[in-house]
């Protein structure tokens, strides 16, 4: 994957290549800016832009990532720095974590906000890391 900016156009652009095919999968011009991404399936990019959550399946041609839902409380604050993003194995629940400083960095504040795709609703929590597990039982 690629990301870049064009000149005079607001926000990043995102190209997909496989690599062993030399084959293009996807563009995307997005009207935001990508403040971060990451893989979360072979197949899954996630988009991370000031305002929003994205996920783009790349299974499907032609295909267009998909809000999963907005940032909210210090993680919508300018001046946030996204650090990390996953999901658990389903894809049901999603936590993005970031920080920011109120002090001109004599502290670090983390912030996550945990999200279930499922039941649409979030919890924002403290910390500087999280991850999902699989437990058998």
């Amino acid at each position: 994957a690629l990301k870049g900016s064009t000149e005079g156009t607001p926000g990043h652009f995102v190209q997909v290549f496989n690599l062993d095919s030399k084959e293009k999968l996807g563009v995307y011009q997005c009207p935001s800016n990508i403040v971060f991404w990451k893989w979360v399936l072979p197949r899954v990019l996630a988009l991370v832009t000031d305002k929003e959550v994205m996920h783009w399946n790349l299974e499907t041609a032609n295909s267009q990532p998909e809000t999963v839902f907005q940032r909210a409380g210090k993680l919508a604050e300018a001046g946030t720095q996204v650090i990390s993003y996953s999901t658990n194995s389903q894809m049901s629940w999603c936590l993005l974590t970031a920080i920011s400083t109120q002090d001109q960095g004599k502290t670090i504040d983390g912030n996550m906000q945990l999200y279930s795709i499922e039941k649409k609703q979030q919890q924002m929590l403290e910390g500087h890391a999280g991850c999902f597990g699989n437990v058998l039982v």
